[in-house]
């Protein structure tokens, strides 16, 4: 330290100058790499996450609207059984939507497990739906009971069970990933006041 000490004025002030500059430009530089995962955090939040959960959502309240139309039929006159058909197939059609919606976005090996557990049960659903339709136009009251009453009633029961396993499986996921960009904004912070102090 002794040849510091002997330095002129202009030369330590220099220095300084320099060291100030390299902490500032090493802040600057790990500070944009924060800020840069954080930015990838948060797209595969939004993406991967909300998305994902929008359209699941989506698709259980399709499904919700879709099945009490179908328990109600039991109870319509043969022209409402079929004006209630043509609004069954639109939610329906909503449904379909929402599970495309979540299938799109990129899921993980579980999710993806999970995922084909809710398609799995919506395909049973849509066969006690096809059989329900077929009971409305042929006009089987009792059988539309049995349909409405039974096969909708236990796969819709089966869907919404699982569509909620995967929420929350989803709801953990986004929490993990809000709490791993806290962490790196932590971290940023952390390295920014560090920084302010040495200077």
């Amino acid at each position: 330290m002794q040849w510091y000490l002997k330095l002129k004025l202009k030369q330590k002030l220099l220095i300084a100058f320099c060291i100030s500059a390299a902490l500032t430009l090493a802040v600057g530089v790990l500070s944009i790499f924060s800020l840069q995962k954080m930015d990838a955090l948060a797209t595969d939040l939004y993406q991967n996450r909300v998305i994902a959960i929008l359209g699941l959502d989506k698709a259980l309240a399709a499904q919700l609207t879709h099945t009490r139309g179908a328990v109600m039929m039991p109870l319509l006159d043969a022209g409402e059984r079929e004006a209630m058909l043509r609004t069954l197939e639109r939610y329906d059609g909503l449904l379909k939507q929402g599970l495309q919606a979540y299938d799109a976005t990129q899921l993980n090996v579980d999710e993806r497990a999970m995922f084909q557990k809710v398609q799995v049960a919506y395909g049973t659903y849509q066969a006690a739906t096809e059989k329900l339709v077929a009971a409305v136009r042929s006009g089987d009251v009792e059988r539309i009971q049995a349909v409405a009453m039974g096969d909708i009633r236990a796969s819709s029961f089966k869907f919404v069970e699982d569509s909620e396993a995967l929420m929350a499986y989803n709801d953990r996921a986004a929490s993990q990933a809000s709490a791993n960009a806290a962490e790196v904004a932590n971290a940023a912070f952390l390295l920014m006041l560090g920084a302010i102090a040495v200077a």
